[in-house]
Order: structure tokens, then C-alpha cells, then sequence
């Protein structure tokens, strides 16, 4: 779907639960990836770079038909991959599907 949307790796019922199973991202929630550096918030350079990825993330999901409904920063994930991180959108619980008119 998107770069900036959490990869589903699988998705299987145990009698009445459905389980979703994600590839895993390395540097946890946003509040974590936080924590993590020692900070409280982050350069705004930073935090620019973070928020145009979220923004890439709902757009691509709004261009689907997709409403997140729940974006928190808990449901913000962060991906560790060197000096630029990656934003990764996760927890579509809330989700819906936009329909016609």
C-alpha cells in the first residue's frame, strides 16, 4: 500500500478472534522513539521530516478510500534506520471504508 503504512505479514481466525500479524518495527511508538533519544520533543527539523511521512501515510490511505480514525502517537511507529528515521502508521481497528457519497 504505502511506505508509511505497517506491513501485514498475516491474518488468521482461532475460533472467534481474528489475529493480524505485522512486520515488526524496531523503534516502537512515537512516545518510545521520544524516550529512547532522552527528549521531549524533537528538533523541529526533526519533527518535519516525521510529520511529512504521517501526512504521506493518510494521504496514501485516503487515496485508497481508508480513514484511520484513531491516529495517536501511539499509533505512529517509528523504524530506526540510521540518521533518517521512518514513520510507519499502524493499529487500523478503527478504520473504515469510505463509501459513495
Amino acid at each position: 500500500m504505502s511506505s508509511h503504512i505497517v506491513g501485514l505479514v498475516e491474518e488468521f481466525t482461532l475460533g472467534s478472534k481474528t489475529y493480524l500479524v505485522s512486520k515488526f518495527i524496531n523503534g516502537g511508538d512515537l512516545l518510545s522513539y521520544l524516550s529512547n533519544k532522552g527528549v521531549d520533543r524533537l528538533p523541529e527539523a526533526e519533527a518535519r521530516v516525521l510529520f511529512k511521512q504521517v501526512v504521506k501515510g493518510v494521504k496514501d490511505c485516503h487515496a485508497k478510500g481508508i480513514v484511520h480514525r484513531d491516529l495517536k502517537h501511539m499509533n505512529i511507529l517509528v523504524k530506526n534506520t540510521g540518521n533518517t528515521p521512518k514513520v510507519k502508521i499502524a493499529d487500523f481497528g478503527m478504520a473504515a471504508k469510505l463509501k459513495e457519497g
